[in-house]
């Protein structure tokens, strides 16, 4: 059992691997299709939905092919634990009747020590389903971790003044959506101001970053 449990750690170091590719692939699908239901009406009306079909189709085999993989992985170590049993009886008769030429294995012997073994079948069959919990936990612990932890949004950035008689103004604004400091920002220097009753259109050509700017 000692040489099965290094075995069966580095089993469990590849599905976690796994499982948080997994899980990237199935935020990448979520995305997408959040964005399709969003946006379905227009989808329908420049006949997109095929184009973002196959997006998520490619996505989504991604996936599964993480997901085929993780569940070979996760029967390999129930196939180690559920033989680990038999390869522990035995080994362990092996060597009682090897070490000493007086060791006979006798009826009453092997009976007893079987029954043990039944026994320890019982807790043995037990950790393989808790390798795959504990592993579970750790992947989502971490991406609630991340989470909790990234950067805050900076409140300093838009400000509510009373005093002004426009409800909207924007002068000079940045907006992007990334993680990351470097990222190219999706408009920029975006100067707007909107009086009282006022009727505004957005317009534009497709791609030109109307819906982001009513985003942001």
């Amino acid at each position: 059992m000692l040489v099965i449990i290094p075995i069966n750690a580095l089993i469990a170091k590849k599905v976690k691997f796994l499982q948080m590719e997994q899980m990237t692939y199935k935020d990448e699908r979520v995305k997408m299709m959040n964005e399709v239901l969003s946006g379905i009406k227009v989808l329908k009306l420049y006949a997109w939905d095929p184009s973002f079909k196959n997006q998520i189709l490619k996505i989504r085999e991604k996936e599964i092919r993480v997901l085929k993989s993780a569940a070979l992985w996760n029967a390999s170590i129930s196939f180690l634990w559920l033989c680990s049993a038999f390869l522990v009886s035995l080994v362990t008769f092996a060597v009682f009747v090897m070490i000493d030429e007086r060791n006979v294995l006798t009826s009453e012997i092997a009976f007893v020590a079987t029954a043990l073994f039944n026994i320890m079948r019982t807790t043995i069959s037990i950790f393989p389903m808790t390798v795959q919990v504990t592993l579970q936990f750790l992947v989502s612990y971490r991406r609630i971790d991340e989470f909790m932890n990234a950067e805050e949004l900076d409140l300093n950035s838009v400000s509510h003044d009373e005093s002004k008689s426009d409800p909207l103004i924007m002068e000079g604004g940045t907006f992007s959506w990334g993680t990351s400091n470097e990222e190219r920002p999706v408009l920029s220097n975006i100067t707007l101001k909107i009086q009282p009753g006022q009727l505004v259109a957005v317009v534009g050509v497709v791609g030109s970053g109307k819906s982001s700017l009513i985003s942001a």
